[in-house]
């Protein structure tokens, strides 16, 4: 005789299959129906300036990152690779944040600018140069949408 609650494998604690763990809000439809026209449905919802100063916070935890005009940095104007605390702040950028991370911190004309540059070269371990590689290439061949 089976047990008349079924244990959830992907949430034990909610007893019943009755909730979509990919799609709470709706449980019969397993996608994330995002609206694009409605821009408050976007998956990637910008950062505050309190969570971006943690982020660079965390990223440079062994010197002041109030030396430089890191906000400068990240905001739409054209990078400026020339700088070697721009140089420093998008190494370590590259190296420590994963790609929507990236997105969210910077417009992405900056981040294909940045991808385009030498500094790329400069990154380690391999497997996060072969990465920022491949997405300068793909980003170079299409347009690909941030959005999703």
């Amino acid at each position: 005789m089976q047990p008349t609650n079924s244990i959830n494998p992907i949430n034990p604690t909610n007893p019943t299959n009755s909730t979509n763990p990919i799609n709470p809000t709706n449980p019969t439809n397993p996608t994330n129906s995002i609206n694009p026209t409605n821009p408050t449905d976007s998956p990637l919802k910008p950062l505050t300036p309190a969570q971006k100063e943690k982020i660079v916070s965390r990223i440079f935890w062994d010197m002041d990152k109030n030396r430089f005009d890191w906000r400068g940095l990240l905001d739409e104007r054209p990078p400026d690779l020339e700088n070697p605390e721009a140089r420093i702040l998008y190494r370590r950028l590259l190296m420590s944040c994963d790609w929507y991370t990236l997105l969210k911190l910077m417009p992405s004309s900056k981040i294909k600018a940045v991808i385009n540059s030498p500094i790329v070269d400069t990154l380690f371990p391999k497997d996060i140069q072969n990465r920022l590689k491949y997405a300068r290439d793909v980003l170079s061949q299409t347009t690909v949408s941030i959005s999703r």
